[in-house]
């Protein structure tokens, strides 16, 4: 099985910069004005997920709510890393 999560954002950058810099995942991909849009490709190397984020022109309007949470389970720090 392959897991991708896709989600619009406004600021791809603060983005990247929490997933990276604050979870230790890795960048593992990117592309420019793609059909107008940009976007990164976030997670750990030869796995099989990713989490995509992308940004265009049009603001998105969301609000965050009780049921709008990622979770992973890692079973320990080695399976984390």
């Amino acid at each position: 099985m392959k897991l991708r999560f896709a989600r619009h954002t406004n600021d791809l950058d603060k983005i990247k910069s929490f997933y990276i810099n604050v979870l230790g995942f890795q960048l593992l991909g990117e592309f420019t004005n793609h059909d107008n849009y940009d976007g990164i490709f976030i997670g750990k190397p030869n796995l099989d997920w990713h989490l995509e984020f992308t940004k265009s022109n049009e603001t998105v309007k969301f609000e965050f709510g009780d049921e709008d949470y990622l979770v992973l389970y890692p079973y320990n720090m080695i399976e984390y890393d």
